[in-house]
């Protein structure tokens, strides 16, 4: 009983590698005494692996799924065009296949616990023929059934689900059991109903060959819909499993654009004896059947085991982290970590037992709650691989490159994920740069629009400081090639670009900075080299501007130069058409003065030679009284001149006379008195 105990922990756990999950036996159908279940088990197995074929090339699978006994086999022998006959028993017609795996009557094991990949010969389609749900089988063969129904699963990478019913049990008025047992055991089977409602069809099988083609199908939908309530009343207390179920009846109640319900058919039993393979009635339904399953439904993609699990468990938590958190907090971290997972997906690879697996998984898988729990379910699975190995005697090689698939898949998705963020990273930094120099560009435009009419002191200043700022950006433009990280090249950029003359860096123009700092070299998605011609082109847009200004400045300085010079020619000019008008009126002034002169001079000269005639006749008047005067004052003079020498001559005589009377008053006075020789010295006549 102990080993019993372990074997149905072991097959309680098989479902853990799939979405898609068996169910398990119950105690009443043990058959089999306890002690025989384990070698029975062992041997239906050995049986399992050499009766079954699992094709490698074929991965798109239909999975054709029931309850027992209810002509699944039958159904995928018709629709693949496998030889069937048919046959009359009893009263009634029934089918056989060539090589009798069809029961009718009898019950192999072989017939009922294997699942079987049938090829269509049209399509080459595969179909799984699985064995039934439930049963009044044995714990031996649920086991054994239940194992290579999920190796069947396991082997498919997509399917279509094709449900047969027997067409008794969803007839309207005659509600069985039987369905319920289905729905019910189909939301084990199938854990995510609603992912696989394009894949899922429902066939009535064992339709009476006598019932009209016109009813059997909207029968059959009247039934689903008014089966809905009773579902609710059956699975209300279990709202998941009722979710399930009636996403399971919406699947078969799927309409077309015409209103027909396009995945819900029917298999109609012959109605005569012999091959029905080229009945032309059966061609007829059997073209149907096919219809519904190659162009009705659509394959689903089958996530597969707990490692499938895992990986989608990851994808969900970064997607959630993604959804719920700025990227420039989660990005950094993101991206490390999804390095780290890709490092772990090649040791996992690379790992060359499952202890060795399971250790490296639990050694190196973050501390998340969902990774925990599956962590847990795969140490289980290995513990039920080695009591596996250590009940057949038989070693299970690990397959590491195919467990690692689902992760490596998932490290792919998440890098191509982490690419779209680096790409919207990338972006968001070009955009930044070109805001951010085009807020530069504008800033010195009116930095040098204003210069433009600013006095010649402060035009200066501004040139000054345009010439610091090209300084700044010539060793902004050497610094960033050497920046190895995304912070690093941004913060330089923000820093340089913060001590510039019009900086106007607020925390709305900040760059986007990530929390975890990440490297240009594992991320060829950054364009660093984009960014930086954006900045140079800020530093080609300065030195631009600068000559511009500079240009402007000299410019203006030659145009006040040249409109001082006009300036000063017009004033020259207008001095000069000034002087030219004084000139002018000064010549006709002197012309008209000088004509006048003329006339005055001819006047004058006239004036003047009757003056000098005047004066000439007057001159020779007066030279003439001169002379005459001159005559007449010579004529005196000799006058004069005659009365002198006259005079002098009887001054002589009277000298003469004085002297000689003197001389004779000498003579006299010698004896005379002293007065009146005095009288006589001075002839003085004394009376």
């Amino acid at each position: 009983m102990q080993f019993l105990l372990l074997f149905w922990y072991w097959y309680a756990n098989l479902s853990l590698f799939n979405v898609v999950a068996f169910t398990t036996p119950t105690v009443a159908s043990l058959t089999v005494p306890a002690d025989q279940i384990p070698d029975e088990t062992i041997e239906l197995i050995k049986r399992g692996y050499q009766d079954i074929s699992f094709r490698s090339s074929y991965k798109s699978v239909v999975l054709v799924v029931g309850n027992p006994g209810v002509g699944k086999t039958t159904l995928t022998k018709f629709i693949t065009g496998k030889p069937l006959t048919a046959y009359k028993n009893a009263g009634q017609h029934f089918i056989k296949d060539a090589d009798d795996k069809i029961s009718h009557g009898s019950t192999l094991v072989s017939k009922t616990i294997l699942p079987e990949m049938i090829i269509d010969d049209d399509t080459n389609q595969a179909y799984f023929d699985l064995p039934g749900f439930g049963g009044t089988r044995n714990a031996s063969i649920e086991l054994v059934s239940s194992w290579f129904m999920k190796l069947a699963a396991d082997h498919a990478n997509r399917v279509k689900i094709v449900f047969v019913v027997p067409f008794s049990t969803i007839r309207f008025k005659e509600r069985q059991t039987d369905f319920k047992d289905l729905l019910e055991h189909a939301t084990s089977f199938i854990l995510q109903p609603t992912k696989f409602q394009p894949a899922i069809a429902l066939v009535a099988s064992k339709v009476d060959g006598d019932t009209s083609d016109d009813t059997i199908v909207p029968d059959i939908a009247e039934f689903l819909e008014n089966e809905k309530e009773g579902l609710r009343g059956i699975f209300g207390s279990n709202r998941k499993k009722l979710q399930k179920v009636l996403a399971l009846v919406d699947a078969f109640l799927v309409k077309s654009p015409s209103g027909d319900y396009e995945r819900i058919g029917y298999f109609k039993q012959p109605t005569k004896v012999g091959t029905i393979n080229n009945d032309p009635e059966m061609k007829v339904r059997r073209k149907s059947l096919k219809d519904i399953i190659d162009h009705r439904l659509q394959f689903v993609r089958k996530e597969q085991g707990l490692m499938t699990q895992l990986a989608t468990a990851i994808q969900q938590y970064y997607q959630h982290l993604s959804s719920n958190t700025p990227a420039q907090v989660f990005l950094g971290k993101f991206l490390n970590e999804v390095a780290q997972l890709e490092m772990l997906a090649q040791n996992l690879a690379r790992s060359h037992s499952r202890l060795s697996f399971t250790r490296i998984l639990e050694q190196h898988m973050s501390p998340v709650p969902t990774y925990n729990a599956i962590l847990k379910e795969l140490q289980t699975l290995h513990k039920n691989f080695e009591f596996y190995e250590n009940i057949d005697s038989k070693s299970i090689p690990p397959e590491s490159l195919e467990w690692t698939l689902p992760l490596q898949s998932t490290v792919n998705q998440l890098k191509l994920q982490a690419s779209k963020f680096l790409i919207a990273l990338n972006t968001q930094a070009e955009t930044y740069a070109t805001k951010i120099v085009s807020s530069f560009q504008t800033l010195y435009q009116k930095t040098i629009h204003d210069g433009n009419k600013a006095n010649n002191s402060q035009q200066e200043k501004i040139k000054q400081r345009l010439s610091k700022d090209l300084q700044l950006i010539e060793v902004l433009k050497k610094d960033l090639p050497r920046q190895l990280s995304f912070n690093s090249f941004w913060n330089i950029a923000r820093t340089s670009l913060g001590t510039l003359s019009v900086s106007n860096m607020t925390s709305s123009s900040q760059p986007p900075l990530l929390a975890n700092d990440i490297t240009f070299q594992s991320h060829p998605q950054l364009k660093r080299d984009s960014w930086t011609r954006k900045l140079y082109h800020l530093f080609s847009s300065i030195s631009i501007k600068q000559s511009e200004f500079v240009r402007n400045l000299q410019a203006k300085k030659h145009e006040a130069l040249i409109k001082n010079l006009n300036s000063n020619v017009t004033n020259l000019l207008e001095n000069n058409s000034r002087v030219s008008t004084i000139t002018e009126n000064n010549l006709r002034r002197l012309s008209g003065s000088i004509i006048q002169h003329r006339k005055d001079a001819v006047e004058m000269a006239n004036k003047i030679r009757e003056t000098t005639e005047k004066e000439a006749r007057l001159q020779e008047q007066r030279d003439a009284e001169i002379r005459r005067n001159q005559e007449a004052r010579l004529q005196e003079q000799r006058d004069a001149e005659i009365r002198r020498n006259q005079e002098a001559r009887l001054q002589e005589q009277r000298d003469a006379e004085i002297r000689r009377n003197q001389e004779a008053n000498q003579r006299r006075c010698i004896n005379l008195p002293s007065y009146v020789c005095f009288l006589l010295k001075h002839s003085i006549t004394l009376p």
